[in-house]
């Protein structure tokens, strides 16, 4: 009790209501103590005025005033120490009418101060009403000056204070994550524990996120500038996110919330995505990418704006077609791109077509391979064993 701590604006007001209560009740109880001694000596005085001269008598010829005044006339000590300290020129001059609406207006008070003490609501109502009247007393207009603000996002309020520069984001099979100032990075000379190695090398700026999708199909945020730089080893992606069921990330990408990113599962389903889509706010990620049964994350790269593109499987078919023909989703399972499956006939690489190039497919290979989305495609190279 008594040590200082953080609150919010609520909690302030809350406080300081709590406190203006106990004041008002603390000077409630204290106005009517007054007013109840005041009432207990005017009930005394009223109590004599009929007999005066009796009182007179008793106090000029009494040994003992204080003790005939209480027994002659039933009044309290305090009420008999109150007839003896006025004079008795005062006493004679006392007038009922005075006293009596002077009591009549200290009871009602005393009432009105009663039922205050013995109602919250009614404690509370005063309060208001206290405030209201000081606020138009005192009150002026606001000086500061209030105006609504654009938007901002969890993920953009914490990059207005991130510099906005290259790095390398540099993730391992085994999950460590670690980064490399500029874009400057060659993969062959990148070092891991032992048994490990790189799943893939990110070229991307320090206010975009690394997003690793597991094999549920569950998607991860962290912030590149979270990853540690250096030359060691980095840290476990267990550390900066939350695996839910055992998952192990398969797949890594770094994403700019603007942009638009492909994604799609061996079997064959696909569906572009915002990058912001993939922002979760814990550690814990969401699900993203609904996968069937015994089914892997296949494709999670940046899709182009415009133009073809060519989606090839394991068993060695090839299929073009536009890229606006797969539409843009939050997540989901999203369009059938190819006829495929998890094993030997599942989907393996999306290449965009630049040039009249997709990966080593060009001229009238490519064009024989064109079709509509969904399509078995055609053979372009022997199947793998």
């Amino acid at each position: 009790a008594g040590a200082p701590r953080q609150g919010t604006l609520y909690d302030m007001i809350a406080e300081w209501c709590r406190f203006r209560l106990i004041t008002v009740e603390r000077r409630t109880r204290h106005r009517l103590s007054a007013a109840e001694k005041r009432i207990h000596i005017l009930e005394g005085r009223q109590a004599i005025l009929l007999d005066i001269d009796k009182v007179i008598k008793v106090i000029r010829e009494s040994d003992d005033p204080k003790a005939d005044l209480i027994a002659q006339f039933k009044l309290s000590e305090i009420q008999a120490e109150d007839i003896l300290e006025i004079r008795l020129r005062q006493l004679a001059r006392l007038e009922g009418i005075k006293i009596g609406e002077e009591l009549a207006k200290l009871r009602e008070e005393a009432d009105g101060l009663r039922k205050l003490l013995d109602s919250e609501s009614e404690l509370r109502a005063c309060v208001a009403e206290e405030i209201e009247a000081d606020a138009k007393k005192y009150g002026d207009d606001r000086r500061t000056l209030i105006e609504a603000d654009a938007k901002v996002t969890q993920a953009g309020a914490k990059s207005i204070s991130i510099p906005d520069e290259p790095t390398t984001l540099i993730v391992s099979k085994h999950g460590w994550l670690r980064s490399r100032s500029g874009h400057n990075i060659d993969p062959t000379q990148l070092s891991f524990r032992s048994g490990d190695s790189l799943l893939a090398c990110l070229p991307c700026r320090t206010v975009d996120h690394l997003i690793l999708l597991d094999n549920k199909g569950r998607a991860y945020s962290i912030p590149a500038s979270d990853l540690p730089g250096g030359k060691g080893d980095g840290v476990p992606a267990t550390s900066l996110a939350d695996f839910q069921d055992s998952g192990k990330t398969v797949l890594a990408c770094a994403v700019s919330e603007e942009k638009i990113y492909l994604v799609a599962g061996e079997g064959g389903y696909g569906f572009r995505v915002k990058g912001e889509d993939f922002i979760s706010r814990g550690k814990a990620g969401k699900a993203f990418l609904t996968l069937d049964d015994g089914e892997l994350p296949a494709i999670f790269q940046p899709a182009p704006a415009t133009g073809d593109i060519g989606v090839f499987t394991k068993d060695g078919r090839a299929l073009v077609f536009a890229i606006d023909e797969i539409r843009q989703l939050p997540k989901g399972r999203g369009l059938k791109l190819i006829d495929a499956a998890p094993g030997k006939t599942a989907l393996e690489v999306i290449e965009p077509v630049i040039d009249g190039v997709a990966g080593k497919l060009k001229g009238e290979k490519l064009e024989n391979c064109r079709g509509n989305r969904g399509g078995k495609g055609k053979p372009v190279k022997t199947p793998r064993k």
